[in-house]
């Protein structure tokens, strides 16, 4: 089980948001201390925003916007599936086929938090992940102090994590900067 996007949870379970040539858009909005917290059996995935999770296709722009203080946490006892992913931004998660589109944009203090047998991914943004399949472009944004907290099992991307765990991503990043992450 899944505790999926603190503020905004699009294409999840299998359903459809936004297409290609229509994204569902997020712009100048500001997502502050969301939080997804998976326990036992369960884990997070999106802290402020999930995009195309456990089978289903999102197309996703967010421009103009703030990520600060969110954070997905799992604490499985269970298995080594269990994760927390990404502390701002989760796109294409647990076999999900999304796009998202990030510019102007600004992810500061964001967290993923694992323990026992889970995976800590993407503090700011994590993409492709868990059979999931994903496309990541980020222009002229700012990654500051996110945090991917060590897990038993790894922690991957403390601003961005791309691609791991069986997935499939792309990833274009321009005119950005990384601090402290």
């Amino acid at each position: 089980a899944t505790v999926d996007g603190g503020a905004i949870d699009n294409a999840d379970n299998g359903g459809s948001g936004g297409t290609g040539q229509a994204p569902n858009t997020v712009s100048t909005s500001s997502f502050a201390d969301n939080s997804v917290n998976g326990r036992s059996k369960d884990q997070g995935d999106g802290g402020a925003i999930d995009n195309a999770d456990l089978g289903g296709s999102g197309y996703l722009t967010v421009s103009g916007s703030t990520f600060t203080a969110n954070s997905a946490a799992a604490h499985g006892t269970l298995s080594a599936d269990l994760a927390a992913d990404g502390g701002g931004i989760d796109n294409a998660d647990h076999g999900g086929t999304g796009h998202l589109g990030v510019s102007g944009s600004t992810f500061d203090g964001n967290l993923t938090n694992a323990n026992r047998d889970s995976n800590s991914d993407g503090g700011g943004i994590d993409n492709a992940d868990k059979g999931g399949t994903g496309s990541l472009v980020v222009a002229s944004s700012t990654f500051e102090a996110n945090v991917a907290q060590y897990a038993a099992h790894g922690a991957h991307g403390g601003a961005i994590d791309n691609a791991d765990d069986g997935g499939k991503g792309t990833l274009t990043v321009s005119a950005s900067t990384f601090d402290g992450n």
